[in-house]
């Protein structure tokens, strides 16, 4: 009978230490894999991409009057403007911009022609100018280059209106 408690005993410590054993090699090989997925899920820092400085003219729209062209209220307006994207996207962006350099210049122009000199003093006009680049710019990707939403915002370092 002490025999058959001795047995069961050691058997018993036998599966309490293969199972401590086969848990723990469980636990480490799982925080492993948790550590490499951690690794691949890094946010990505977007990169800022200096585009171009562009200087234009624009209209006062509460000093329109229909008839009256020569009493039209112009403000000169210079913007640097600045691209953020995804570093992923890079190569894709600077070759776009070398071939269609006119084409987006001439996009973003049209854009900042139709705004309001009196909103852009304002934040909020700046803002809604930002976002108006910045659909105008991935509306030309994915035209040219068929690529969606590669510029994720587009950044002001120099605005100036006189």
């Amino acid at each position: 009978m002490k025999l058959k408690i001795i047995i069961l005993s050691l058997l018993i410590g036998v599966v309490l230490i293969g199972a401590s054993v086969l848990g723990t090699i469980f636990y480490f090989k799982h925080e492993q894999k948790g550590l490499n997925h951690t690794q691949q899920i890094k946010h990505v820092v977007p990169i800022s991409i200096k585009l171009f400085t562009l200087l234009t003219t624009i209209e006062n729209s509460h000093d329109k009057i229909i008839g009256e062209s020569d009493n039209i209220d112009t403000n000169t307006i210079q913007i640097t403007l600045y691209a953020m994207i995804n570093p992923k996207n890079k190569e894709a962006f600077d070759q776009f911009i070398k071939n269609y350099k006119p084409e987006i210049k001439n996009n973003i122009l049209q854009t900042i022609i139709l705004s309001d000199a009196q909103s852009l003093l304002q934040e909020k006009g700046k803002k809604e100018l930002a976002q108006n680049i910045t659909k105008t710019m991935n509306n030309t990707i994915e035209k040219e280059i068929h690529k969606k939403n590669i510029v994720q915002k587009v950044l002001f370092t120099n605005f100036i209106i006189e």
